[in-house]
């Protein structure tokens, strides 16, 4: 099979500097791996050759994947939801984020939620999102206003959970539930 391909790339006269594909491999136990394979021609004193490397991608494409799960899981909750990044740039931006303020996941991301949302602080908050705690809390609830993207004004109540990654903040996931709605059913 690699044979076949690197004979197929190399006379088919497609030869660019670098081909890279990924095949299923085995390791000198027999346990199986994924494997990125890289085909690289070179030419030293006029002979030609082909240096080929083997890069275990196994733990890479694992993560992919659950990356994957994780963004298909957050995109079937109904409930609005995005997540930051430790700059507070949206890097997620969910179905319910979109039902709820109208900006599509292409308008949001890269954004700051606050620009895009023109977040409104209730006057008798002291522990809300603009305030100077907010930095080191790791859990913040409380009631926000925002605006949608067709001017409405919208009363939430926002949940922040910080993210961490080795004892370092990487991030915020936003969950934000309309009242003014929510207080319709019940």
């Amino acid at each position: 099979l690699i044979d076949e391909w690197l004979t197929n790339s190399l006379d088919g006269h497609i030869s660019p500097a670098l081909l890279v594909r990924r095949v299923r491999a085995r390791r000198a136990d027999g346990t199986a791996f994924l494997a990125e394979l890289s085909a690289t021609e070179t030419s030293t004193d006029g002979i030609e050759r082909l240096v080929i490397s083997v890069r275990d991608v196994s733990e890479q494409e694992a993560s992919r994947l659950r990356m994957r799960r994780h963004e298909a899981l957050l995109e079937e909750i109904p409930d609005p939801i995005h997540v930051l990044d430790n700059a507070g740039c949206i890097v997620y931006w969910n179905r319910g984020a979109t039902q709820l303020f109208g900006f599509d996941a292409a308008e949001a991301i890269g954004k700051t939620a606050s620009d895009l949302l023109g977040i409104i602080v209730p006057e008798h908050e002291t522990d809300n999102v603009h305030a100077s705690d907010y930095a080191t809390a790791q859990r913040w609830l409380g009631e926000l206003q925002a605006i949608a993207k067709d001017g409405t004004c919208l009363r939430i109540e926002r949940r922040r959970t910080r993210l961490f990654e080795n004892g370092e903040s990487i991030g915020d996931v936003i969950i934000d539930l309309d009242l003014v709605a929510r207080s319709r059913f019940h």
